[in-house]
């Protein structure tokens, strides 16, 4: 006797959210779409769509990139007469339902992985049973099938890009990504306008070189865009504090004025609040050594659900304080996990760039002047192997001076040494303001 086909028993909003995913985002239809079995959904809507995703992933070895294809595949399928114009009607009315909601791929991957590894691993319990009760129990056939549960989610499995007009399409979105100015502008220029969505970019410095000030000079310059700012601190430096550098920096007051309360500095800020020129940051305080991947990505939740908007730049002040979301034997390692998580969520989301810092290496006799480079990350270099951007900062303290040095840039050319640079730390500022004149500041 054949196995019953399971449902799947999904929330109906959820399932629509899943297909709408699979419909739009080849990525997400490679990584768990590929495990869905049309048959068991329970929307008749989303199994008209799934049907139309399986047949595109069989046809072209990727999942489709847009609700337009899926909508085509659907009218072919109408005209050879293997679906109906009512299964073609209701597949409209998903994606119509759809317009304009924002889904959350990674929450979506969250609920959904747990559920599809349940299935596949019973399945496999229920094969075995079934060939032990007929005496032929085919070993590597259930272990594939375990294998295959265990790695539900890991690994996209289309095909991948094969040389032609698609090429050119995808070199043509690269070019096109969304990119957030870091409104340094000497470090803009070089890196083809800013930091791209879905990347982890990272600053390495030393002790008292500025990485955290770094940080918080990009929540301002996005600030000055109107962006949503999420910056994750882990106790190196407190969210109060954070906000009085953001503040320095914005206003032109100095932080021990902001910190004592200033009258002036209030009536600033709130004059350009009221003038529509700032966007919104909210920085929260995690745990040193003991928050996760999962830790943050919940803070970003409820930040983003309080605000009702979602973030335009993620910092992480900073990433080395983190704690990997499974057990490591070493920091080494560890590392490793949780910079390949962060890269991972800003894929996941893209929609921001991921900002951290890394501490360098302590100096050795003779480094004095020497400029940071690409491995001078302390910890592990899988930080460095990982990230989309890492750049120095190396900073003159006598003459009140900075040089970044782009030490690596997955899409683009690095090993460039910019500056040097006036700073000031009194203001926040790792570099002067666009647009701002000296009278101003």
């Amino acid at each position: 006797m054949a196995t019953p086909v399971r449902p799947y028993n999904l929330d109906p909003d959820f399932e629509r959210a899943v297909t709408y995913l699979c419909a739009t985002r080849p990525a997400f239809y490679g990584r768990l779409g590929h495990n869905l079995i049309p048959e068991r959904l329970g929307v008749d809507a989303c199994v008209s769509v799934l049907r139309a995703c399986v047949a595109v992933y069989k046809e072209t070895g990727k999942g489709p990139a847009g609700h337009e294809i899926v909508m085509q595949r659907i009218r072919n399928q109408m005209d050879a007469g293997s679906v109906t114009h009512d299964d073609y009607m209701v597949a409209k009315s998903l994606f119509d339902t759809m317009r304009g909601v924002a889904v959350d791929e990674a929450g979506i991957s969250e609920e959904l992985i747990p559920k599809l590894k349940e299935i596949l691993t019973l399945e496999a319990m229920v094969k075995a049973s079934e060939q032990a009760a007929k005496g032929e129990i085919d070993t590597s056939a259930i272990r594939d099938l375990l294998d295959e549960a265990g790695s539900v989610g890991k690994s996209d499995t289309s095909i991948g890009l094969s040389l032609g007009d698609e090429v050119f399409d995808a070199l043509h979105e690269l070019h096109i990504l969304p990119r957030l100015r870091t409104t340094i502008v000497e470090i803009d220029s070089l890196i083809g306008g800013g930091a791209v969505a879905g990347t982890l970019n990272f600053f390495i410095g030393g002790t008292g070189d500025g990485k955290s000030m770094a940080l918080a000079h990009l929540a301002a310059g996005a600030m000055r865009q109107r962006k949503f700012v999420g910056c994750a601190t882990y106790g190196e430096v407190v969210p109060a504090m954070w906000h009085a550098r953001v503040i320095a920096n914005l206003t032109g007051f100095p932080i021990n004025e902001v910190l004592a309360g200033n009258e002036r500095v209030k009536k600033r800020l709130t004059k350009m609040r009221d003038n529509g020129e700032l966007g919104t940051l909210v920085c929260g305080e995690q745990t040193q050594g003991e928050s996760t991947i999962v830790e943050l990505k919940d803070w970003a939740s409820r930040a983003e659900d309080k605000f009702k908007a979602e973030l335009d730049l993620v910092l992480v002040d900073y990433a080395d304080q983190m704690a990997p979301a499974k057990e490591c034997k070493t920091d080494y390692i560890g590392m490793k996990y949780v910079y390949q998580a962060l890269r991972s969520w800003a894929q996941e989301r893209n929609r921001f760039p991921v900002w951290t810092a890394s501490q360098a290496k302590a100096r050795q006799k003779g480094d004095a002047g020497r400029i940071l480079g690409l491995y001078d990350a302390a910890d592990s270099t899988h930080k460095v192997r990982i990230a989309d951007l890492v750049i120095t900062i190396n900073v003159d303290k006598e003459k009140n001076e900075v040089r970044y040095f782009i030490a690596k840039h997955r899409l683009g050319k690095s090993d460039m040494l910019i500056g040097p640079l006036p700073l000031d730390f009194s203001l926040g500022r790792m570099a002067p303001i666009p647009g701002l004149s000296e009278a101003d500041s």
